[in-house]
This record gives C-alpha cells, structure tokens and sequence, in this order.
C-alpha cells in the first residue's frame, strides 16, 4: 500500500505477513517508533545542551 498527502510525498507500507500482509515495506507501527524514537533523541540532545552536559558518540 502506498499512501500520501498533499505535498506529494509517497510511503510505501505493509504489514508483518500474521497479519495479512507480505513484509515489504515498514509497517506503520515501525514508523510511528522511529518517529518517537527521533522525537526522544532530539528532546534529549537540547535539554543535555541547556543543562551543559557534553554528549559524546
């Protein structure tokens, strides 16, 4: 399944196959992790910033 919004921009998506789907692509839950993950990573490096903690690799 493809799916998009107005801007164009296109995400291929399916499911795991003990759902009916073939594995293809992301599901829309490994999105939506990735998503919080990238969210909680951010949030984290910008308080470590105004708290003067160096973060290293």
């Amino acid at each position: 399944m493809t799916v998009g919004g107005d801007a164009g921009h296109e995400f291929d998506v399916d499911t795991y196959p003990a759902f009916g789907g073939a594995d293809a692509s992301p599901s829309p839950l490994s999105y939506a992790l990735a998503a919080l993950s990238s969210c909680n990573q951010i949030t984290a490096s910008i308080v470590a910033k105004e708290l003067g903690v160096a973060l290293g690799a």
